[in-house]
């Protein structure tokens, strides 16, 4: 159990992160609460679960949380039941009206963070018994909140297909940013609040522009809490059934604009046995459904089974098989250094440098 940040650095003096309590976020946030105060940050988890089309098509929305006190090796043992289940949410009928559902997640959601809405960061905070036996003044803050992009545009209250990170244009998301574009703002829930609480046109066409309902939204008004802030990167979601199956997606377009294609799911079905490897007996295109685990064993092999198929067309660094393979070749090794236990400021850095190729 961890009641304070700490800052960890390597032998060659490098910032060191493996833990939301060796992040810069939990110091500025202690910074902000009385002296004395233990900083409680609280991550919640939700995921919309089909369960069944037989027995009249169920389906759940449970909603778990954890204090981020406890170790991440802890935690993710599910023996350990680090992970509460707090809430089941209501699911809307099938053919909801519009809004219907972003509407009854809220209205959920305020009841079941309603304590944590209301505290007030300027009072002693909360008195819990703590595992050693000491009785602390806790601040429970909302951290983060783990859960796919569909649910975080309702979270945020924000038009589906835009970042709820940042009010970049639609028109420039998956591109390198153009000069036209400039320095993209992060999304500030103070300003819109204001811009909704004036209530004139102007400011209701300016957040209609970016993208965000011209609603209330309760996450506002959590203390110490930036709720634009509350998506933190996610290996499956967000990697593996995002960037990894657009990549897949595309590079299969290309192979078969090439005519080469054939060739990439021979030599996927001719891999051998290998401790740990996931053989496949069928090509990639005559999977119908690709899960994560499946995409990280892929993800294992692909320079290895693509490079042969392109090395011949590789004429120089500038050709366009060149750097088709530059691409897939960045985003794997992105994809291998993101999957580290812990990150420093020189993996930080790789994972830029990938990205920017």
């Amino acid at each position: 159990m961890v009641l304070g940040p700490e800052r960890l650095f390597d032998s060659t003096g490098r910032r060191v992160y493996n833990e939301i309590h060796t992040a810069d976020g939990w110091w500025d946030t202690q910074d902000l609460v009385p002296r004395g105060g233990t900083v409680v940050p609280l991550l919640f988890a939700s995921d919309k679960t089909h369960h069944t089309n037989f027995s009249g098509d169920k389906t759940a929305w449970p909603v778990y949380m954890l204090i981020g006190n406890i170790s991440k090796d802890f935690r993710r043992e599910g023996s350990k039941r680090a992970w509460v289940p707090v809430a089941l949410l209501p699911v809307p009928q099938k053919d909801p009206k519009y809004g219907q559902i972003d509407r009854s997640w809220h209205e959920a959601i305020a009841r079941i963070l309603k304590p944590i809405a209301e505290l007030d960061i300027s009072d002693p905070g909360y008195e819990w018994d703590c595992a050693d036996g000491k009785v602390r003044r806790c601040y429970p803050i909302l951290a983060a909140w783990i859960a796919d992009y569909q649910e975080h545009v309702i979270l945020a209250r924000i038009i589906n297909g835009l970042c709820p990170i940042c009010e970049i244009p639609q028109t420039e998301m998956g591109h390198e940013p153009s000069s036209r574009v400039g320095g993209v703002r992060d999304r500030d829930p103070k300003s819109y609040q204001q811009a909704l609480e004036q209530g004139n046109s102007t400011d209701a066409e300016y957040l209609a522009s970016i993208g965000v309902r011209v609603e209330k939204n309760p996450f506002w008004r959590h203390p110490l809490c930036n709720m634009y802030r509350l998506w933190q990167p996610d290996g499956l979601h967000l990697l593996h059934l995002g960037i990894l199956k657009t990549m897949m997606d595309w590079l299969v377009g290309y192979l078969r604009q090439g005519k080469i294609l054939g060739r990439f799911n021979d030599r996927c079905k001719s891999i051998p046995p290998y401790p740990g490897f996931q053989l496949f007996k069928r090509g990639y295109q005559e999977v119908s459904t690709w899960q994560g685990k499946e995409i990280r064993t892929m993800m294992r092999f692909l320079v290895a089974v693509r490079g042969p198929i392109l090395i011949d067309g590789v004429r120089s660094s500038q050709s366009e098989d060149a750097r088709a393979l530059a691409c897939v070749r960045s985003i794997v090794e992105f994809r291998l250094v993101f999957g580290q236990r812990k990150h420093s400021d020189y993996t930080l850095s790789l994972l830029d440098n990938r990205l920017s190729i």
